[in-house]
């Protein structure tokens, strides 16, 4: 810094190019951080002084002189501008701290006319190691419909690919493979963790987690997401996890109850004409009874009847019993036969209620 003769000026406290309201000390060579806010001067202060240096002989300087050297600010200073006893010399009355400020400083452009306040400001910047305040960024929310939905997948991926599933098998005949299962379902939940990394990225979340690790695993992704956005991404893991537990209990419990069998529905069809003794007796054997019984499945349409198994009769009294065993429909059944006397067309009978699922 310079003033208009050419001279660098001494150091001391000048107002700041960057804040009009404070002084900032140039420690003669360059400017320090050390700022501080203008304030008149007090009265028992506000004086000029004589002032020797070196070996120099003592002489009563000018105005100017004493100006350019001390500003008022100066005075003020404890730290920089203690003035020496031994340099205090007669006191003249020189008014306010704007009275004192050199006039090349009052501003930037008497310094340096070609340079405006904001080149000036760069050189000072670099000396005083000031830094902008870094921007604060506060992300939004962090819950989108894309994640909610992919912590209910393992309802809706069941779902989906029971469907597959099935359609498969009834269009082509054979089952999908697991893999193929799995890619299936992994692939729509690949396309909605992209959408939630958008709407993250809309929040302001710089760096949110990365839609690939679906493919190693759902809750890998969602775990990656929470330590991304914080403990706002805690609710979806809780939620899949609820959602993948309830689906594996349900699978458990279906697999180890045992099957519902459809019974089919038999009806006796009584024969048209009486049966004899000899007949009757016939029926309650082993061999009759068996084909007796295959011939009253056949009569049920719809029915696809295997072998049939019988045991013979306890008696030929009233209310005997025996059991047979049959395929229906590729399922075994166990089939308890009545006899029944009273009954004109048939030696014994059979309905739904006596079918057992083997």
């Amino acid at each position: 810094m310079a003033d208009a003769s050419g001279t660098t000026p001494r150091a001391g406290w000048y107002p700041d190019a960057l804040d009009s309201s404070q002084l900032r000390w140039w420690n003669g060579v360059a400017w320090t951080a050390d700022v501080r806010s203008r304030s008149p001067l007090p009265t028992e202060l506000a004086a000029a002084h004589t002032v020797t240096t070196g070996d120099a002989p003592t002489r009563a300087r000018t105005r100017r002189e004493v100006r350019e050297q001390y500003t008022a600010s100066e005075i003020l200073d404890d730290e920089h501008a203690r003035l020496p006893a031994a340099n205090l010399g007669t006191a003249r009355p020189y008014g306010t701290v704007q009275a004192l400020v050199p006039p090349w400083q009052h501003t930037v452009a008497a310094v340096q006319p070609e340079m405006s306040v904001a080149q000036h400001y760069v050189p000072m910047s670099s000396i005083m190691n000031v830094s902008p305040a870094a921007t604060i960024i506060v992300p939004g929310n962090a819950q989108s419909i894309s994640v909610w939905l992919i912590a209910l997948s393992p309802i809706w991926l069941s779902a989906l690919s029971a469907v597959i599933g099935f359609i498969v098998v009834t269009l082509v005949g054979v089952s999908l493979p697991s893999i193929a299962l799995w890619a299936a379902a992994v692939v729509p939940v690949f396309f909605l963790a992209r959408m939630d990394v958008a709407a993250l990225r809309l929040q302001r979340y710089q760096n949110p987690a990365s839609a690939w690790w679906v493919f190693l695993a759902i809750l890998g992704y969602l775990i990656a997401r929470a330590v991304k956005v914080g403990r706002r991404g805690i609710a979806p893991i809780l939620v899949y996890l609820v959602m993948f537990l309830g689906v594996v209990a349900v699978s458990v419990a279906t697999a180890l109850s045992p099957a519902v069998v459809p019974t089919p529905h038999i009806t006796a069809v009584a024969n048209t004409v009486p049966l004899t003794a000899a007949e009757r007796v016939a029926q309650l054997t082993v061999a009759g009874s068996q084909t007796e019984l295959m011939k009253q499945l056949n009569n049920n349409g719809g029915i696809n009847v295997g072998t049939v198994t019988c045991k013979p009769f306890q008696s030929t009294d009233a209310a005997s019993t025996t059991t047979c065993t049959a395929q229906l429909d590729g399922i075994g059944f166990t089939i308890t036969l009545l006899t029944s006397p009273d009954d004109l067309y048939n030696a014994f009978g059979i309905s739904s209620e006596q079918l057992t699922p083997n």
